[in-house]
């Protein structure tokens, strides 16, 4: 997977951010001098050895491990985590830069997601459209310094995703997510052995279009900006359905 990440189309994409880490677990090659290499600039490698437990008890302790190195360590006030088995939308960069203002302006969110557990192909047509969300998606997503503050202490030792779901942990707060995903898997071989891959997540839509959300930032997520606006959105859309 981290072969097909460093050469994808979009890793291009990738490194027009202005600094780029990768965190690797385990004792396999990271990859980075052929990263240096082929694009001619300098970035950051972190290595985590494996602790103890099953995948997904591993997963959790790197997340935590490299999530305390970026914000304590480094002192990031956001970061997006993205695996390396997704491919990303052209516009997934635009899409966070857009949304970064607003998780920071509002304390009802708690993320921004790339992804629509939703998003099937046959379900999906408008690739300018947000919601605000009461489920966490993960699968390309961006946290604050101040959230992992509040999470760090109680980090769990396994399946950390389950856990940024738990209502203690959420506390009535909503996630950004695109209507037509920016991140896409196709990590068939992934942790989970490609459980529910060909029945679910092979059919999720990657968007193809590249939207300006940066530009056109008070059309298109004026109606996310708070919980209150969201709300009269919705009773609008469902008023136009009645008509």
């Amino acid at each position: 997977h981290l072969n097909y990440r460093l050469s994808c189309p979009r890793m291009d994409s990738i490194l027009e951010c202005e600094t780029s880490w990768r965190a690797q677990d385990g004792p396999r090659s990271c990859g980075c001098p052929r990263l240096s290499v082929t694009h001619g600039s300098v970035r950051y490698n972190m290595r985590h050895e494996q602790g103890n437990g099953n995948g997904y008890e591993k997963l959790a302790q790197h997340y935590g491990w490299a999530l305390g190195r970026m914000f304590e360590y480094l002192g990031f006030k956001q970061v997006i985590i993205l695996e390396e088995d997704m491919e990303i939308a052209p516009d997934f960069f635009n899409y966070f830069l857009a949304t970064s203002p607003l998780i920071n302006a509002d304390p009802k969110l708690y993320c921004v997601s790339a992804w629509n557990d939703n998003g099937y192909g046959s379900s999906v047509d408008d690739p300018e459209m947000v919601y605000r969300s009461e489920f966490f998606p993960g699968l390309g997503w961006m946290l604050t310094a101040d959230l992992w503050d509040e999470v760090k202490s109680r980090w769990p030792s396994g399946y950390w995703d389950e856990f940024m779901r738990r209502p203690d942990v959420r506390k009535g707060r909503h996630c950004l997510r695109p209507e037509i995903s920016r991140s896409y898997t196709f990590g068939e071989e992934g942790q989970s052995q490609g459980q529910y891959f060909a029945a679910h997540l092979s059919r999720i839509k990657l968007n193809t279009e590249r939207i300006d959300f940066v530009a056109n930032a008070p059309r298109l997520l004026h109606h996310v900006r708070n919980e209150e606006l969201f709300d009269q959105w919705v009773i609008n859309q469902v008023r136009t359905l009645w008509v």
